[in-house]
């Protein structure tokens, strides 16, 4: 059994913490912090996957039985929001502890950005923090095909979260500088998702003037 993990080699009191309890029980704390991520609490979704990486490559757990656990709790959460949405709608989010992050401002926003760009904000959405609850509960009150949701949410976990695991993996002794990298490339993804947001809207909003002109001139045309 591997000794105690150095406290120094991650960056912040909250990981730090985060490891301590993740090498005493790596399953349950992993999959309980990555639920409750899910849910809305402000803990970003690759810290405790990268975390998880970094204690299976230092043998505190086997690392595919340990990843496979942690998709399944980010698909859990989400399927779970998802489902409160599509049965309860606008009532779950005055429930006491879940109105603190899912608010009626955050969710009919989500749901105003999931009517006019449909499913691929599902999958845009799990990229931009603060986003991915309310989306994941605006797409079930908005009554979006189960079989959507399921494809833009997987699709967008498949692609990060093995690449924030096997990171910590398979460079445990370079966690620092991958860290850094993570924040870099986020920043570096967040502003390119708010590019593509606004040209998206952008052009939206010139089809739609578009539009509206050319229903102006076929009335006018009715009207002579």
């Amino acid at each position: 059994m591997p000794g105690a993990v150095p406290a120094d080699r991650l960056l912040t009191p909250m990981e730090t913490w985060l490891e301590h309890l993740a090498t005493n029980a790596p399953y349950v704390v992993l999959v309980g912090v990555l639920l409750a991520s899910g849910f809305g609490v402000p803990i970003p979704e690759d810290l405790p996957l990268l975390v998880g990486g970094y204690l299976a490559g230092q043998g505190y757990a086997e690392p595919y039985s340990l990843f496979a656990m942690c998709f399944a709790a980010i698909m859990i959460a989400d399927g779970t929001l998802f489902f409160l949405g599509r049965t309860y709608g606008h009532h779950v989010p005055q429930m006491p502890i879940l109105n603190r992050f899912l608010t009626d401002e955050r969710v009919l926003q989500a749901e105003r950005l999931l009517q006019r760009h449909g499913g691929k904000f599902i999958f845009v959405g799990r990229f931009i923090p603060g986003v991915r609850a309310p989306v994941m509960f605006g797409a079930g009150a908005l009554k979006v095909p189960y079989w959507k949701f399921v494809l833009f949410d997987a699709g967008a976990a498949i692609i990060t979260a093995p690449v924030f695991f096997f990171l910590g993996y398979y460079f445990a002794d370079h966690i620092e500088a991958i860290r850094r990298w993570i924040i870099d490339g986020q920043l570096i993804v967040g502003l390119a998702v708010i590019a593509v947001l606004a040209i998206v809207i952008i052009r939206w909003r010139k089809r739609r003037q578009r539009m509206k002109l050319a229903r102006s001139q076929h009335r006018s045309r009715d009207a002579a």
